[in-house]
């Protein structure tokens, strides 16, 4: 009796592991983020268009694959393309084709002397009154956990995908203020946990429950899409 307890409880414990698996999906989509696979199979499949428009092969070796990359990253520099173009389609290649990971070093050159000639375009910091005049805005246009949300970011120091995730379920009370859970940063990414910021400013806390108050359980606190966002 003890024997088929046993198993039985085993096999129940199998199956709520499998449930949960199904529902985080594929092992191999997990090491990096969805919006991260999105953008590198965008940008590999961009490669593959380039080889199919000059009439090329995909190559055979990892050494022509090498050879091959080396001619579109000089397209790319060529046309005027930007880098991030060949960095997610390197990426990519190394994700979707572990056995290239580490073997493309002659491209991988290439990437750094871009790297190092073309120094990147940075937009200036934010400074307080420029973000309180987009939350300004947003306000006045009828935004306001978006004004929240853009103020909340500043304070903080939040990188602009981890207030755009920000939801009703990872603000908590922590003290006298609120306590902000961060997923998918980047740290937290690549040691396997989720990140918390703490709010203490007692008129952002105050804000932030009004927004979470509006957005309804399991919404964004921004309280649109981030392509809307972009676009406001």
């Amino acid at each position: 009796m003890a024997r088929r307890a046993r198993e039985a409880q085993s096999a129940a414990s199998k199956a709520q592991r499998r449930a949960a698996r199904e529902k985080l999906g594929r092992l191999r989509d997990l090491q990096v983020h969805p919006r991260t696979i999105r953008r590198y199979r965008r940008h590999v499949q961009e490669f593959y268009r380039w080889l199919d428009h000059t009439g090329r092969e995909v190559p055979g070796t990892v050494a022509e694959f090498d050879t091959i990359l080396c001619t579109w990253a000089a397209h790319l520099w060529a046309e005027g393309d930007a880098k991030s173009i060949l960095n997610n389609g390197l990426c990519g290649l190394a994700h979707f084709v572990p056995a290239l990971r580490g073997q493309l070093n002659g491209v991988w050159r290439l990437y750094r002397a871009w790297s190092r000639a073309e120094k990147p375009v940075q937009a200036p910091p934010m400074v307080k009154v420029m973000a309180q005049a987009f939350a300004g805005w947003f306000e006045a246009e009828g935004h306001p956990g978006a004004a929240t949300m853009i103020l909340v970011a500043f304070h903080c120091i939040l990188r602009t995908n981890e207030f755009f995730e920000l939801r009703t379920g990872d603000v908590s009370a922590s003290g006298r203020g609120l306590l902000l859970l961060l997923r998918g940063t980047k740290i937290g990414q690549r040691l396997g946990i989720h990140q918390e910021v703490a709010l203490t400013n007692p008129w952002l806390c105050r804000r932030v429950r009004e927004a979470v108050r509006a957005a309804g359980a399991g919404h964004t606190l921004l309280g649109m899409t981030p392509y809307h966002f972009r676009r406001r």
